[in-house]
């Protein structure tokens, strides 16, 4: 992409008692290769020395802008609040919204645009590398990973017909246009993950979004020491959990009037073909009796490098039981649940 084709791009990023790890990003920052661009970044009540070295910064490199903001409004978060107050401060076309600890490479901002352009997309993150030092960031770092990427599913993300979004709070980049239509920062002011809630609305309004696996390009240590990496996978693991469960079914959705105590067999069958092909895994729907009364069980095939399959069951002692008029549906949402 050359310069003239270069649209204004405003970074935008809220630090907090950073001082550790702001000069390292901020230097990356300054070496961006790319023409017509601002950094905007919001000292958020810091108490260590996060405001002065945005300051000094500021004073020798130009496109650096700082906003201080030394008081939370009600009804606020600080991180919304601050992006919020970066935003009405920027210029640029595109907004890029990032965090205090991102390191980049020089040629990354100009791709992504030149990316986003290519595909059409309104909405564009990148999945960065993260740093990981000893063995305990690396098993929670990995198993956090592993569930983010089963409960969003960021390959299905640009479909236009998938339920799945993604926002990564380490390099979220999105039209000034978009972000104003889908209400700001304004929206998200209560919101503990604003990131991946900021991802859903785009999606949720229509807009196109899409992700890219940005390796060495984007890097952030995302949290320093057992406590604070357990607190941070803790928090986003919980999300993810709420994101999958808010994909799994359609919960007002009622069975078809069916015979009083006769398993509503084609109705689960469509529910599960439905569900399991969108993640591409085997299933198989066995009922059974027992003590004359009607059972399912549903399996979810899951094959390993040997070509074998385990079942994973899916049942709960909740199902168990006479799947009388009243109950069908309840059963249809708990196997989708399970998933």
């Amino acid at each position: 992409m050359s310069d003239a084709d270069c649209p204004r791009i405003s970074i935008l990023l809220a630090a907090r008692d950073e001082e550790e790890k702001l000069p390292a990003a901020l230097a990356t920052l300054m070496e961006i290769n790319y023409p017509n661009l601002e950094v905007v970044a919001v000292d958020d009540r810091s108490k260590d020395a996060t405001g002065r070295i945005l300051d000094e910064f500021a004073a020798t490199h130009s496109r650096l802008r700082v906003v201080h903001v030394a008081q939370l409004p009600a009804g606020w978060l600080g991180k919304p609040h601050a992006l919020q107050e970066a935003y009405e401060a920027a210029t640029g076309e595109w907004l890029l919204f990032t965090d205090a600890d991102v390191r980049f490479k020089a040629d990354v901002l100009r791709r992504a645009v030149a990316f986003a352009r290519q595909q059409s997309l309104d909405h564009l993150s990148l999945l960065c590398d993260v740093e990981m030092v000893g063995f305990w960031e690396k098993a929670l770092i990995t198993f956090f990973v592993a569930v983010f990427h089963l409960a969003t599913n960021p390959r299905l993300v640009g479909n236009h017909g998938s339920p799945f979004y993604v926002g990564i709070g380490a390099f979220q980049l999105l039209k000034r246009s978009t972000y104003e239509a889908c209400g700001t920062h304004r929206r998200l002011a209560m919101e503990v993950i604003d990131d991946m809630k900021l991802g859903k609305v785009v999606k949720r309004s229509g807009f196109h979004s899409g992700v890219v696996i940005a390796q060495d390009s984007v890097v952030v240590r995302w949290h320093d020491g057992i406590g604070n990496l357990t607190r941070g996978v803790t928090k986003n693991f919980l999300r993810c959990l709420r994101i999958r469960s808010g994909l799994c079914g359609r919960r007002n959705q009622q069975p078809p009037a069916t015979q009083r105590g006769a398993f509503p067999r084609h109705y689960l069958r469509s529910r599960l073909d439905t569900y399991f092909r969108r993640h591409r895994i085997g299933y198989r729907l066995v009922l059974l009796w027992r003590d004359g009364r009607q059972h399912a069980r549903v399996a979810a095939l899951l094959p390993d490098v040997s070509v074998r399959c385990h079942p994973l069951e899916l049942y709960a002692p909740s199902l168990r039981r006479r799947y009388t008029q009243a109950g069908r549906h309840r059963l249809a949402r708990h196997v989708l649940s399970a998933g």
